[in-house]
């Protein structure tokens, strides 16, 4: 890590990234600190050890995107759109 930037490792898929990236902007204009976007695919490593999450637990990942709603809420981060219950 370079002196005043935060390496940000995240996943395009994660639900729980897109609470820290819809926060990252207006923390750099905060404090002055840079992020580096660092990233990764963590789907390929879960089917690695033969682990995708969700994919046969409904109520699991029905409690996960009710969840990701009421932490985004009082972050004024926009509504997600889930296409599945």
């Amino acid at each position: 890590m370079a002196a005043g930037h935060i390496d940000f490792w995240f996943t395009m898929g994660s639900t729980y990234s897109y609470l820290s990236v819809m926060r990252l902007v207006q923390m750099e204009r905060l404090t002055g600190i840079r992020f580096r976007w660092r990233p990764f695919h963590l789907l390929v490593i879960l089917e690695e050890m033969k682990h995708v999450p969700f994919a046969d637990k409904p109520t699991k990942r029905s409690y996960m995107w009710r969840d990701i709603q009421r932490r985004a809420a009082p972050l004024c981060a926009p509504p997600i759109v889930v296409g599945y219950s």
